[in-house]
């Protein structure tokens, strides 16, 4: 069964020492604020003790739930889920970038007729700088192919920031499919309106034959 695939994003390789310090960093600031030993005593303010507690009891995935409830303490490996991306709100633990929202492919210029595209990683399969075309296309990471032509579309204007990996891809997602619904609208009107006016059934104010 063919399913009509609406958004996909790609996991950019991130730098593991700087997300390590990072998280090293943002977790000593927190275990202050949480804690009041190194065994992971609640805080003495009530606010903070019901943080931990709203995570201890509600926010974990399966293996943490079960791990939790065996050991009644908090998992002991803390790596377990700097490898995982976990998302909370609009917000991702590791950078995404939009490649494709609402159904459309972001930042390239589409191919007329072409229906079948794919994806190619740069520096997979020995990279693809002869294929590399366009603006942007030795920046963003990959490169949309014509699965027909097996041509590289080339990236358009501005394509590097509109593909910018970034954390907070739920509110990036919505803000481009309202962009795409406004842009498709607007085009849906502008052919409806040359259809009428060459049918001579549009009724213009101000103009005179």
């Amino acid at each position: 069964m063919w399913r009509y695939v609406t958004h996909v994003f790609l996991l950019n390789e991130n730098d593991e020492s700087k997300d390590y310090d990072a998280l090293k960093t943002a977790g000593d600031q927190r275990s202050k604020q949480l804690f009041r030993d190194a065994r992971g005593t609640s805080s003495a303010d009530p606010d903070m003790a019901l943080l931990v507690a709203l995570f201890d009891d509600q926010i974990h995935d399966s293996r943490a739930w079960f791990m939790h409830d065996t050991l009644k303490s908090r998992e002991l490996w803390a790596g377990y889920f700097f490898y995982r991306m976990t998302y909370f709100g609009n917000d991702n633990s590791r950078d995404l970038s939009p490649v494709v929202v609402a159904g459309r492919l972001l930042g390239v210029a589409m191919i007329a007729g072409a229906t079948v595209y794919g994806i190619k990683r740069r520096g997979v399969l020995g990279g693809v700088g002869g294929l590399a075309t366009g603006i942007g296309a030795a920046t963003i990471g990959y490169q949309v192919i014509d699965k027909a032509s097996g041509m590289a579309l080339p990236f358009l204007p501005g394509a590097e920031q509109l593909l910018q990996p970034t954390s907070h891809v739920g509110q990036v997602a919505a803000e481009l499919k309202r962009q795409i619904e406004q842009d498709d609208f607007a085009q849906r009107m502008e052919r409806t309106t040359a259809m009428l006016r060459q049918a001579g059934s549009l009724f213009e104010s101000g103009v005179t034959a």
